[in-house]
């Protein structure tokens, strides 16, 4: 199953609105599900590597954004959603 989030040319400033949507839900998922339990110190460390890496990502992306001196920039972003099996071990 797929879903189609973004697909077309935007401007500067409304790619780096887009971006900027999709990294601070991303981010917020990670902050919420440490949130919600209490996680190890592995899921911490993993969420925490995970936030850095998504911010660096976005940062980079905005740097190559504002520097290829375009005025549109294409977007396309989707997810690709599988179903896992749940076996019954009992």
């Amino acid at each position: 199953m797929q879903i189609h989030l973004v697909d077309g040319h935007f401007t500067v400033a409304e790619a780096e609105k887009i971006l900027n949507a999709l990294v601070k839900a991303k981010v917020a998922f990670h902050e919420e599900r440490l949130a919600l339990k209490e996680p190890t110190i592995e899921e911490v460390l993993e969420s925490e590597r995970r936030i850095k890496d998504i911010r660096n990502e976005f940062c980079k992306a905005l740097v190559r954004v504002h520097a290829s001196g375009s005025e549109r920039i294409h977007l396309q972003a989707g997810l690709d959603i599988d179903f896992i099996a749940v076996m019954d071990y009992a």
